[in-house]
């Protein structure tokens, strides 16, 4: 045991990883309807590493800390921008209530109980679960005219205030959110969720399955009772959420075209929505499975809107100029999904998922701007580029009375993530920072 400390403590970059692996597994045990969760479980786990004696040196901190706050600003940049409106700012003022009542609690305790700055900063970042708090305490700290051991106890202060207040902080949030407000409020939580999800277009409780009847298929008829009627009046029929893709004739395709008129025994490939294939066969005739004459592909794609002449422009105004094969069967803005409604105004950066023939999404894309990038990659360049100014904008100081102000390295790293994050979200074509990359 004592070999193994030593190991620890000559290489601290060992126990760093052994605390994220300890911490994020302790973080996967659920206790009832309360787990812990990553974050909190390696906080366990480093308090209990850390009573060994082992330091990290400051730079490391420093620079997980750096990355931590971008990643926090980048993943809230859109939703942040989005929202300075009339409602937006409604919400602001709850937040700056609940800042006041914080601080004033903390100030509270720091008066009755003697604390010292470095425990009290830690006691905040616990009580209210506020991370980033820690690093901008520890770093305001070691700017005070003190002797260095002072300088160093009230940093350790910070960090053990936060730890043993934190996983109180934590389970006080679950519960009163979980439990206690919408027993107040007389609501069920988990119903008024579902509905919101609903709302705002989403499917299955499972995010990540993929459900056995799609929405968007494809379907090959043979026309009996359909003969006599054309391409464009079947495709009126559809009502826009379906349409013939091909049509074969004695084993010849046909060229598709609006006054195609269909014959008996014709082969007709429809594409579309479920709910409106499942009555085709009553126009057409009986669906049959032999498709190895048609080998149309289909594909769902994400593409940006950034072409000016949609801006402000109603979702149902996209359908005339998109080719006919083409759907729109998503709609996503700041990163939220959003119902598809028809009187939907579309703004730049909104994310449109289009479903149908390859080709014809391929003409359909430049009509409205560009195809969303999906890549595990992340653009290092763009990442790093954004610490860097973030860190070259904290270290900008303006005295007020005398005392000096600045952002510090957490205030600048958060508003570069913050712009960063934003112009992401109205650039999703771009190749930058993939979302699995800032959420971990």
């Amino acid at each position: 045991m004592d070999g193994l400390i030593g190991i620890l403590r000559t290489q601290p970059e060992i126990a760093l990883f052994l605390v994220l692996s300890i911490g994020y597994a302790v973080g996967q045990i659920r206790f009832g309807p309360i787990q812990l969760g990553g974050i909190c479980g390696t906080l366990i786990a480093a308090l209990v590493v850390g009573q060994l004696g082992i330091k990290l040196d400051d730079s490391v901190k420093n620079v997980f800390f750096m990355l931590f706050i971008f990643a926090l600003g980048y993943a809230g940049g859109p939703q942040f921008f989005a929202n300075l409106d009339a409602k937006g700012l409604r919400l602001g003022l709850l937040c700056l209530v609940e800042v006041v009542v914080v601080l004033a609690l903390v100030l509270a305790a720091t008066l009755f109980l003697s604390l010292d700055q470095g425990t009290a900063a830690g006691l905040m970042a616990g009580a209210a679960t506020e991370s980033a708090v820690v690093g901008t305490a520890t770093d305001a700290i070691s700017k005070l005219a003190l002797p260095l051991a002072d300088i160093q106890q009230l940093q350790a202060n910070v960090v053990t205030a936060y730890s043993i207040t934190y996983v109180f902080g934590l389970i006080a949030i679950v519960v009163a959110t979980s439990q206690i407000f919408p027993l107040l409020l007389r609501v069920d939580l988990r119903a008024e969720a579902d509905k919101l999800w609903k709302t705002m277009g989403g499917g299955g409780d499972d995010t990540e399955s993929a459900s056995a009847v799609p929405e968007m298929v494809g379907r090959v008829f043979l026309v009996t009772v359909g003969r006599g009627r054309s391409v464009g009046e079947l495709t009126a029929m559809f009502g826009g959420h379906a349409s013939i893709e091909r049509v074969m004739r004695r084993g010849q395709s046909l060229k598709v075209e609006p006054t195609l008129r269909l014959q008996a025994f014709d082969q007709v490939l429809a594409i579309g929505k479920r709910s409106v294939l499942v009555n085709v066969a009553e126009l057409l005739g009986r669906e049959f499975a032999n498709t190895t004459a048609f080998d149309a592909v289909v594909e769902t794609t994400e593409v940006v809107v950034n072409r000016r002449e949609w801006f402000d422009r109603e979702l149902h105004e996209l359908g005339a100029p998109l080719p006919a094969g083409v759907q729109i069967v998503g709609l996503a803005r700041d990163g939220n999904a959003m119902p598809l409604l028809h009187d939907v105004k579309l703004q730049r950066g909104d994310v449109l998922k289009l479903y149908g023939p390859v080709i014809d999404v391929s003409r359909a894309l430049p009509l409205i701007g560009d195809r969303v990038v999906e890549s595990t990659h992340s653009n290092i360049s763009y990442a790093a580029m954004g610490i860097l100014l973030g860190v070259f904008i904290g270290g900008f100081s303006a005295k007020i009375g005398g005392i000096p102000f600045s952002l510090g390295t957490g205030g600048g790293a958060l508003l570069t993530g913050l712009a960063f994050g934003w112009y992401q979200s109205k650039n999703p074509h771009r190749l930058s920072v993939p979302p699995e990359a800032w959420r971990s």
